[in-house]
C-alpha cells in the first residue's frame, strides 16, 4: 500500500513542476507539455519497473516497456534535438 502512495505522489510531484514550468515559461501548445509530462513519467515507470520488479498496477509489462520505447526514441530522435524545445514538430 505504501509503494502505491509513493508511485502516485511521485506522478503527481511530476504533473506539479510541469504545471509550474508551463505558468513560468510556457511551452508551445497544451500537447507539448503533455508530451513533456509522458516523457518524464516514463522515467518513473522504468524506475517502478527495476524497483519493484511488476511495474505499474493496471498496466502490464509489456505495455510500460513500450510506453518507454515511443518516449525514449522521440527524445533521442536528432531533429528533436536540433531544437531547443525537443517537442516541437
Amino acid at each position: 500500500m505504501l509503494q502505491t502512495w509513493i508511485r502516485l505522489l511521485t506522478l503527481m510531484a511530476v504533473a506539479a513542476l510541469f504545471i509550474v514550468q508551463q505558468v513560468s515559461y510556457p511551452l508551445v501548445t497544451v500537447w507539448v507539455a503533455l508530451g513533456e509530462y509522458l516523457h518524464c513519467a516514463s522515467y518513473v515507470l522504468l524506475l517502478d519497473l527495476i524497483i519493484t520488479n511488476r511495474g505499474l498496477k493496471g498496466l502490464s509489462v509489456k505495455t510500460q516497456i513500450c510506453f518507454l520505447f515511443v518516449h525514449w526514441f522521440r527524445y533521442f530522435d536528432s531533429f528533436f534535438s536540433t531544437h531547443p524545445n525537443h517537442w516541437i514538430f
